[in-house]
């Protein structure tokens, strides 16, 4: 088996300020929790809080099982439940996710296309309900399962604009049922923020059950990563990810530009289309006690087909960032603000960008 398959991994990444215990925390167990009031802000949300909690637990400090969960509203009237897992199970051969949210989402739809400049409001009732089920072949090869179900209500919608016109598919809310097969290489000296190796993960997510839209659809992805040591706890990481539609999905579900995670700087979803191709860097770099800084640029572009893609013209960003380290196992609250040409964002997340 090639070597990039099997790379070992590094356990030993400590440093003076991995020995202090936070309150919650077992260091000799790699177990921790945290349960805290929750503050945050994105542009899409405005300013936002409720209560956080988490558990992380395994034997593997590079590999740490972990189930999260959130409960939170914003300023906007945006309400949200969510809970999140990871479990690795049998020394890790085995490797389950689950991930379940209940929102109501007062948010923008800006058009379909890399030049869309249309802007109407709406609400978005959704039930978002996302597996994955992976076994391991070699040290890092892993194959196995994905899974999604989401039921999209629209409500509120502008007078006269494209969603009250049922122009677009999903307008009138949606349904679907995926399935597909997922494949991944993880040679990462571990989950949370590692200091050295790559991922890369690609995956096709059949919808074989639609409901409100024009048909069954499929989504393929590729998601690929990079993490450099720059000297003394200080890390280079790259990502490349790229994702794309066969017909024509609801607009929900359509591949998107803008986030918290890709294109920082850019709203969520400010650009929509079946095809978006995007790049970014962020070298970090410890700042005093568990105090990270970062610095960030990414470049995405967007276009209704891979021909296209060299038409559509590139969209840049970048900004600066800072980490709060919750547990010995790289867990971190995450502070960016980030600029493009379409605006700024402020991004307090407890979920890292890549």
């Amino acid at each position: 088996m090639a070597s990039w398959l099997t790379e070992p991994r590094d356990t030993t990444e400590t440093s003076l300020w991995d020995t202090i215990p936070l309150a919650g925390a077992d260091t000799a167990s790699n177990t921790s929790w945290y349960a805290l009031p929750l503050m945050y802000y994105t542009p899409e949300t405005s300013v936002g809080g409720g209560f956080s909690a988490g558990y992380f637990f395994g034997s593997d400090p590079a590999r740490i099982s972990s189930v999260k969960s959130d409960l939170s509203a914003t300023l906007n009237g945006e309400y949200e439940v969510s809970f999140d897992s990871e479990l690795y199970l049998n020394d890790g051969r085995y490797r389950l996710w689950a991930q379940v949210n209940a929102a109501q989402t007062p948010t923008s739809f800006f058009g379909v296309g890399p030049n869309s400049n249309t802007r109407e409001s709406y609400t978005r009732q959704m039930v978002d309900v996302k597996m994955r089920g992976a076994r391991r072949l070699t040290q890092a090869l892993h194959v196995g399962l994905r899974m999604r179900v989401r039921r999209t209500t629209i409500t509120s919608v502008d007078d006269g604009g494209l969603l009250d016109q049922n122009a677009v598919p999903g307008a009138r809310g949606s349904s679907v049922v995926g399935i597909g097969p997922i494949l991944f290489v993880d040679t990462r000296s571990r989950t949370y923020y590692p200091r050295r190796g790559h991922y890369v993960s690609l995956y096709a997510l059949t919808h074989p059950y639609v409901h409100n839209a024009q048909g069954t659809f499929t989504r393929f992805g590729a998601d690929m990563r990079r993490f450099l040591p720059m000297g003394t706890d200080q890390v280079l990481a790259l990502q490349a990810y790229a994702e794309a539609v066969t017909d024509m999905p609801p607009f929900a579900l359509l591949p998107k530009l803008g986030g918290s995670a890709r294109m920082r700087g850019y709203q969520n979803a400010r650009f929509r289309d079946r095809v978006t191709v995007s790049a970014q860097a962020e070298w970090r770099a410890p700042i005093w006690w568990r105090i990270d800084g970062a610095v960030f640029a990414s470049v995405g572009t967007i276009a209704p087909r891979i021909a296209e893609l060299g038409h559509s013209g590139l969209k840049p960003a970048g900004g600066i960032g800072m980490r709060y380290k919750l547990n010995d196992s790289g867990v971190r609250l995450r502070a960016d603000f980030a600029v493009s040409p379409d605006g700024t964002g402020l991004y307090l997340t407890g979920s890292p960008p890549f």
